[in-house]
């Protein structure tokens, strides 16, 4: 995708790990320990993460975390839309966690 001029992509990897790729650089972070429920919405979760990252200057390896944190909530969920995990959640999470990043 970079090749075709995209100048992000972000990526769930199975490795446990979430990267966001740019020309010549990859950062990642771990994911977070969640007690799994629903999945639905976790990818849109996940993105929002990365957006809101982006948006308010977050590093690519930040923008990682809260995508994240956000994913993480959003599993721990029944259903999407008003299930959405907050911005203050996912913060509040990543603050609370101990693990590596």
């Amino acid at each position: 995708m970079l090749d075709l001029g995209v100048e992000r992509v972000a990526v769930k990897a199975n490795e446990g790990r979430s990267l966001l790729c740019s020309a010549g650089v990859t950062e990642s972070a771990s994911w977070l320990p969640a007690d799994a429920f629903d999945t639905t919405g976790a990818g849109d979760a996940f993105a929002a993460g990365h957006i809101h990252g982006r948006l308010t200057g977050m590093t690519g390896r930040e923008c990682c975390r809260l995508a994240n944190a956000f994913g993480a909530l959003a599993v721990a969920r029944r259903g999407a839309g008003l299930a959405m995990p907050a911005i203050d959640e996912a913060l509040a999470l990543l603050g609370a966690s101990d693990g590596p990043s």
